[in-house]
């Protein structure tokens, strides 16, 4: 499968004179950036550019950053006086296969190209369900799935189903759009040749609501793209908010949507961990909580899977992978519930066996009791205080922020040792390695991008870095994992986020970038010869 982006425009609206508008910066990364990166990840067969306006920067940003990319960059001469129609007729020239088509001003979720990618429709149409479509929208009007009119000044009324087309659409028949552009010469907009296939071609609308994409037209499309995307964020995090304070009714109207739908397929659920030391202590959520914590039972977890198909209707975004393989989470409104599955291992339920290993006597967990939450009903574990003892020790009565629970399996003082490496797989060696370091406090592996290793030509990539991540942080040796924020090749982006008192390279010599950022820290290095 190929890809068309087009980005040849100047972002006028943006008010950017110097820059294209596909090279704006969101969290640091630019709109093409933030496209490459997801796209990458399904290795096309190639990657059509069409560019204009300052189409130097855009190829010296190509350049520097996805040499591993098979791109094509392909110049529209005419930027300045043409549209997007005569730029998608320019990078038709060059495919004649099943492809993406892409605007060059959209920022997506990569599980949204997952759903184009895999779905088996052949002709689809990303789509958005908007209570209000303003004038500047590409609007859809969907019939049975299909959408069957395109256009920005569509007419239609309140009994129409119709919905934004946010600027992505997967097209099989190159040929037949070939055709199209040519018929619709002198209009600005390409999906005007797309509208004029939908009476002989079927299009599918592929719902996107629920996933974190915005389309960016205005200052203010840039400011809420800030909130939803973190370059250095977690697949599965974006889209939620990331610092406090927690939006109590958003959250609570999470809980309770959950609490709805988890009744209908007769889940049995409860509150736990930071939300469950709130509604204990003072029967509020806490503040500068990140997220909401609930638990279930691990035997329940088909259901939960078909009760989420009625979460996505109420518009939760739900990752298709998270921190731990089994956990489940759900993101509305920017607030995410995390969903955790205790595991009955004799008379114990437990969760997360195999790294965090919390266990509590199963009757407290078998046993709910109801308590109060910001004025609502949820359950909780029974001998509640002893429930949360438990997870919080003996002075959990005390408000401590971020507060961490004090079942974790860590080397038993506060020290961080940062370890970084790549881990395709974990060897014998490093086993040993990381049973030396883990007497110099608790290990945090930083695992290298895939990006980093496709950029240092290093093949071949055996498993991809959640898995290389997750095996890592399941390691008992290891308290936690993340993915290391390598872009300059440097490991002091890391190093920055972690603070660690220990830094331990995975290769040597260590680069002097990391040297000298230790020692302005006041960080340890660690050399291979320190640990014989």
């Amino acid at each position: 499968m190929k890809i068309i982006i087009l980005a040849a425009g100047k972002g006028s609206r943006l008010k950017l004179d110097t820059v294209p508008k596909c090279l704006a910066k969101i969290d640091g990364r630019p709109i093409l950036g933030w496209q490459l990166e997801a796209l990458s990840y399904f290795k096309p067969d190639e990657i059509i550019i069409v560019a204009g306006f300052r189409i130097d920067l855009i190829k010296d940003y190509l350049s520097k950053n996805y040499k591993m990319l098979n791109i094509r960059v392909v110049e529209n001469q005419t930027w300045q006086v043409t549209d997007n129609l005569y730029s998608l007729g320019l990078a038709l020239n060059y495919t004649n296969e099943t492809t993406i088509i892409i605007n060059g001003d959209v920022v997506f979720h990569r599980d949204i190209m997952r759903l184009m990618y895999k779905s088996p429709r052949i002709n689809t149409i990303a789509t958005i369900r908007k209570p209000l479509l303003d004038s500047d929208d590409m609007k859809a009007k969907i019939k049975d799935n299909k959408v069957i009119e395109l256009g920005k000044e569509l007419q239609y009324n309140e009994n129409d189903k119709v919905f934004q087309a946010l600027g992505i659409y997967k097209v099989e028949n190159i040929l037949k759009l070939k055709e199209a552009v040519t018929n619709c010469e002198g209009q600005k907009h390409f999906n005007t040749a797309i509208h004029s296939m939908l009476s002989d071609y079927v299009f599918e609308s592929v719902d996107i609501t629920n996933f974190p994409a915005i389309e960016i037209d205005f200052p203010e499309d840039l400011i809420e793209a800030q909130h939803m995307f973190k370059w250095n964020a977690e697949d599965w995090n974006q889209g939620q908010r990331t610092s406090p304070p927690i939006n109590i009714q958003n959250a609570i109207d999470l809980l309770l949507n959950v609490k709805e739908v988890f009744a209908k397929y007769n889940i049995s659920w409860f509150l736990c961990f930071g939300t469950s030391l709130g509604a204990y202590r003072s029967e509020k959520l806490i503040e500068w909580d990140t997220d909401l914590d609930i638990g279930c039972y691990l035997e329940d977890r088909e259901k939960v899977l078909e009760a989420e198909k009625e979460l996505l209707d109420k518009g939760c975004y739900i990752p298709f992978q998270t921190n731990y393989y089994y956990d489940r989470w759900y993101i509305k409104n920017k607030e995410k519930i995390e969903l955790h599955f205790f595991e009955r291992i004799g008379e114990q339920r437990v969760y997360d066996i195999f790294r965090c290993n919390f266990r509590y006597p199963a009757y407290m967990i078998e046993n709910l009791v109801d308590i109060e939450l910001e004025s609502q009903t949820f359950k909780i574990p029974s001998d509640t205080e002893r429930f949360i003892i438990f997870s919080y020790g003996k002075k959990w009565k005390i408000p401590i922020k971020h507060q961490q629970t004090t079942q974790i399996s860590h080397s038993g003082n506060k020290h961080i040792v940062l370890v970084c490496g790549i881990y395709d797989p974990a060897r014998f060696e490093d086993l040993m390695i990381f049973d030396k370091l883990v007497n110099k406090g608790n290990i945090v592996v930083a695992v290298h991008s895939d990006e980093y290793l496709m950029r240092n030509g290093i093949q071949p990539r055996i498993l991809d870095e959640m898995n290389r991540r997750q095996i890592a942080r399941h390691l008992k040796q290891v308290a936690d994992s993340l993915i290391a924020l390598d872009k300059d090749n440097t490991m002091c982006e890391t190093i920055k986020q972690v603070k660690p008192e220990f830094y331990f390279a995975g290769s040597e010599p260590i680069l002097q970038e990391e040297i000298d950022l230790c020692n302005n820290l006041g960080i340890e290095i660690i050399k291979r010869k320190d640990l014989e």
